[in-house]
């Protein structure tokens, strides 16, 4: 049975809840799963796939997510790995919403130029909301967009098998994967 770390950062536990999901999902699917926040520092040793999610604050993954990849960026390298991001905005089809969403991904990319990419709608927690957006939390309600079905259908059909390793042959000059075609996106409208 292949063992698989979900790592995870959440602000507020919607990513947290979305990782437990996926983790369910993929244990019907055979796996053996175990699903930990990133602050726990849970070593990626032992493992044969990883996938790393962390919400979006401030159009950027949190700090917490991205020292995690960073920290373990030699032994992710050479072990398939999926990114997902848990967001509130950005979620249509029009040109602009697609660079957002790619946005959110750039230094995660960057460190794992050829992990597998998901994109999942969040929430809008107003009780849950950063300090210093007083009026935000006030007077805005609490709006859920996770979709289950589409977050349960995205972890029936990850390729876990077949996810590419990093090597540095695989890169083009200057370093970058950007839209290299063996990288799989897959947008939360996809899913």
């Amino acid at each position: 049975m292949k063992r698989l770390l979900i790592a995870y950062a959440s602000g507020t536990g919607t990513t947290a809840e979305v990782a437990a999901e996926i983790g369910k999902t993929l244990e019907t699917r055979g796996f053996a799963v175990d699903v930990r926040p990133v602050t726990e520092n849970p070593p990626v040793a032992g493992y044969d796939a990883v996938l790393i999610g962390s919400a979006i604050r401030g159009g950027k993954w949190l700090p917490a997510g991205l020292e995690f990849v960073r920290a373990n960026r030699a032994a992710l390298q050479k072990l398939p790995v999926a990114l997902f991001v848990v967001h509130f905005f950005f979620r249509g089809e029009s040109e602009n919403d697609r660079k957002m969403r790619a946005m959110y991904m750039q230094e995660a990319r960057l460190l794992l130029p050829n992990a597998q990419e998901a994109f999942f709608a969040g929430r809008f927690d107003r009780r849950t909301v950063a300090v210093g957006s007083p009026l935000l939390s006030k007077f805005t309600p609490t709006v859920d967009r996770r979709d289950w079905k589409k977050i349960r259908a995205w972890a029936e059909r990850v390729d876990l098998e077949n996810m590419k390793t990093f090597s540095p042959q695989s890169l083009p000059p200057g370093g970058r994967a950007g839209g290299r075609k063996e990288r799989k996106v897959q947008k939360e409208e996809e899913v």
